[in-house]
């Protein structure tokens, strides 16, 4: 037996297999409006991590952060402080604001939520649903709202040891 026999023996093997991956390709090929609906939740994410990431720079002691986790994009900003206190060890406090971001379980939207604490002090949670539709002009204010009312209540805490927020109530827009 010869190389070119070999070659041709082959040769038809190779093909069936290239054949085979290529519909194997076109049958696992995701959903158009699933990636669409998946480039629409990253875009927002990433939008999210430019203003937070601008926040961060602002107040200082915080640090820009990103991951996967409870359903979606997790995209936040995070510190610690150490606080003093008398006859003990100094206490570590922890700030952030994250917001995660979400596909809709009809998958029509994208849903905000909000967490944020400031020196282990939880605010009020905000939720913000956008359609996919709609331009991102509504969810940059509402980001922008909530961003404002984190930096007041942390630059009131730094001003002053004995800060304490108003009572937390549950939101679902601003």
């Amino acid at each position: 037996m010869s190389v070119h026999d070999l070659r041709r023996m082959i040769e038809p093997l190779k093909a069936r297999a290239r054949d085979r991956a290529l519909i194997l390709r076109r049958q696992n090929q995701p959903d158009p409006q699933l990636l669409a609906r998946l480039e629409s939740a990253v875009a927002a994410a990433r939008s999210i991590e430019t203003t937070l990431g601008e926040l961060a720079e602002q107040l200082g002691g915080l640090f820009p952060y990103r991951r996967l986790g409870q359903g979606g994009w997790v995209v936040g900003v995070s510190g610690i402080k150490l606080r003093p206190r008398p006859g003990l060890r100094p206490r570590l406090t922890f700030t952030r604001c994250e917001v995660v971001v979400s596909l809709s379980e009809d998958g029509h939207a994208l849903e905000f939520v909000c967490h944020r604490s400031v020196l282990d002090h939880d605010l009020d949670v905000l939720r913000h649903v956008q359609p996919l539709g709609e331009s991102e002009a509504t969810m940059e204010a509402w980001l922008e709202a909530a961003s404002l009312e984190f930096a007041e209540a942390l630059l009131c805490a730094r001003e002053d040891e004995s800060w304490r927020p108003q009572r937390a109530i549950r939101t679902d827009a601003l």
